[in-house]
């Protein structure tokens, strides 16, 4: 079972077991028609649980040049572990309101909120990209999570009018990111006023690019502008041909795994898991409403947040650059490694996922779920990586280790 795909320089396959209530049969519905839409010119690796994994590029070529294509052009990421959910009815805002730990209610067409679907005790289940069109509402989450995503929240439809509909097979995602991804959705066709829409951060737009229904949605995973893309499947490989005529690079996840680490964006089921807490994920500012009513755990996300302090939280390590020898890349550490103060025998954590940062001089960075005595930034420890002393570290300020600027768009 692999969780995440990892990059050659990042070591997220170990990451955490995946859903463990979901049914054999949800899992091979998620799997089916999620074939990589350029295989035979790509190394792929596998997302989700063993048996039941979707193949996943990994890269078409040199990871470097694909990485170069996030921070100086137009990235072109094919998807097909990412699925889909449509929420439809009168009564859906409402609903999910009261379900999901973001304010909803007032969520106007256009636009997209992060959000957590936490279990009764609190814990996250799911998390979420909740987008609303004029017609309905649309949950993007991985292709393993929306089966399960339905049902549970479907258990809690009495009355309402409100219907979900598992739509991971009727539309397959692709992303851009880059300084230019949005010129080369201009070259491909995509009309003006979608454009500009999109220039806005967290932006969702329904459109139609060379007369196929479009969604397209705007997310920066990577610390550059990013737009995430929704087609009918059978439309998908038109699509990607189209964008490439435009100027995009096909690019693997392990190019954009590099650059959303350094842009601070840790994964559910890689950097945490079913067992984290809002409050331990570094993300509750952006994924929780500490100001609307009632929702699913608002109990325990409430206490945590009148304690102002959590167990355990997820941080940022920036570590030594500590090749084996001149010439060699420097180490790094795997997920699962160990993690101690320095100057203590005993861990206060783990590594969730690593990489070696182009943008910090290829200096190894990483995310660790650390107890709370360990989080204070500045903050020195040590990381137990394989292959020779200790990586002495230092907690960070924050999730981000590399802060976007402006890039020039011609």
């Amino acid at each position: 079972m692999q969780p995440c795909p990892a990059s050659p320089r990042c070591s997220c396959a170990k990451g955490q077991a995946y859903h463990r209530r979901r049914t054999r049969s949800s899992q091979e519905q998620a799997m089916s028609d999620r074939l990589p839409l350029a295989s035979l010119e790509a190394t792929l690796t596998s997302f989700g649980p063993a048996g039941c994994a979707i193949p996943v590029p990994l890269a078409y070529g040199p990871v470097e040049l694909e990485y170069a294509a996030i921070r100086k052009g137009a990235a072109l990421l094919d998807e097909p572990h990412q699925g889909l959910v449509e929420v439809h009815g009168g009564d859906r805002l409402d609903f999910l309101d009261r379900m999901l730990t973001q304010q909803l209610a007032d969520l106007a067409p256009g636009a997209l909120r992060e959000s957590f679907w936490l279990s009764r005790t609190g814990r996250v289940v799911a998390d979420l990209l909740v987008a609303q069109l004029p017609e309905r509402t649309l949950l993007l989450a991985d292709a393993f999570a929306c089966p399960a995503l339905v049902e549970s929240l479907g258990s809690y439809l009495f009355t309402e009018d409100v219907e979900l509909l598992e739509a991971t097979r009727r539309w397959r995602r692709l992303s851009l990111h880059g300084p230019r991804a949005l010129e080369t959705l201009r070259g491909a066709g995509l009309d003006a006023q979608a454009i500009a829409a999109l220039e806005a951060e967290r932006a969702v737009v329904e459109t139609t690019l060379a007369g196929a229904p479009l969604l397209a949605l705007r997310f920066d995973l990577t610390g550059e502008t990013g737009v995430g893309l929704a087609v009918e499947a059978q439309r998908a490989r038109g699509l990607w041909e189209r964008l490439q005529d435009a100027g995009a690079t096909p690019s693997g996840w392990g190019a954009v795994n590099i650059a959303r680490i350094e842009a601070g964006e840790p994964l559910f089921h890689v950097d945490f898991g079913e067992d984290a807490l809002p409050h331990e994920t570094a993300l509750h500012k952006r994924r929780v409403s500490f100001t609307k009513g009632c929702y699913l755990g608002q109990e325990i996300v409430a206490r945590m947040e009148s304690r102002g302090q959590a167990a355990r939280r997820l941080v940022a390590l920036q570590l030594e650059r500590d090749p084996p020898a001149p010439d060699d890349p420097p180490r790094q550490p795997l997920t699962g490694d160990a993690v101690r103060i320095e100057g203590e025998a005993a861990p206060v954590g783990a590594v969730t996922s690593s990489v070696v940062s182009p943008m910090l001089g290829d200096v190894p960075v990483c995310f660790a779920m650390l107890k709370a005595k360990a989080v204070k930034p500045g903050a020195a420890v040590l990381v137990d990586a394989p292959s020779g002393n200790p990586l002495r570290g230092v907690v960070q300020e924050s999730l981000r280790f590399w802060p976007r600027t402006a890039q020039p768009a011609g």
